[in-house]
C-alpha cells in the first residue's frame, strides 16, 4: 500500500496552526484510506466499516482518553438540527466516536458549522487530534506490514 499521498496530507495537517485547516488536512488523509476499501456503500458505511476493521487490530486503542465533555453530547446535523440514524443506532463507542467525527466534517464542509461557539471549537479540536493518533497507527501498522497482508 503506497502511504505517500496519507503522509503528505499528515505532513500539510501538522504545520498548520489553525485547527479547522488541521482538521481538513488529516480528513482528507482519513478519507484517502476509507475509500481504498470501496466505493460502493455510502460514504459514512464506508468510515464505519474502514474504522471497524482497523480497531479489531488494536486492542491498546483507546480515543476517549482525551476527549473533553463536549462529546458526551452526540454531533448534529447542524443544518437539519438532528442526531443522525447512524450516529445514533452506532452500538460500538468507537465506531460512533469516528462516525460523529465524520459528522464534523459533514458540517464543516456543507457550511453550517459556526466556529463561534466553543463547543464547535472543541469538537474541530479533538477530532484533529483523534484523526492524528488513528492515520499514525495506520502508517505505523503499515510500515510493520501489517496493512499489507489485509
Amino acid at each position: 500500500m503506497e502511504f505517500e499521498f496519507v503522509k503528505e496530507w499528515i505532513d500539510r495537517g501538522d504545520k498548520e496552526e489553525n485547527y479547522i485547516f488541521k482538521f481538513f488536512c488529516y480528513f482528507v488523509a482519513f478519507n484517502w484510506l476509507y475509500n481504498q476499501e470501496t466505493d460502493e456503500n455510502k460514504e459514512y458505511e464506508r468510515v464505519k466499516a474502514y474504522v471497524e476493521k482497523k480497531i479489531s487490530k488494536w486492542d491498546d486503542y483507546h480515543p476517549f482518553l482525551s476527549l473533553n465533555q463536549e462529546w458526551k453530547l452526540p454531533v448534529r446535523d447542524d443544518k437539519k438540527g438532528d442526531v443522525k440514524s447512524y450516529i445514533k443506532n452506532e452500538e460500538d463507542d468507537t465506531v460512533k466516536l469516528f462516525l460523529q467525527i465524520y459528522q464534523v466534517r459533514c458540517n464543516l464542509f456543507h457550511g453550517s458549522k459556526s466556529m463561534r461557539t466553543d463547543r464547535n471549537k472543541v469538537l474541530v479540536e479533538d477530532s484533529c487530534k483523534i484523526l492524528h493518533d488513528f492515520l499514525m497507527r495506520i502508517i505505523n501498522d503499515g510500515l510493520e506490514g501489517d496493512y499489507c497482508a489485509d
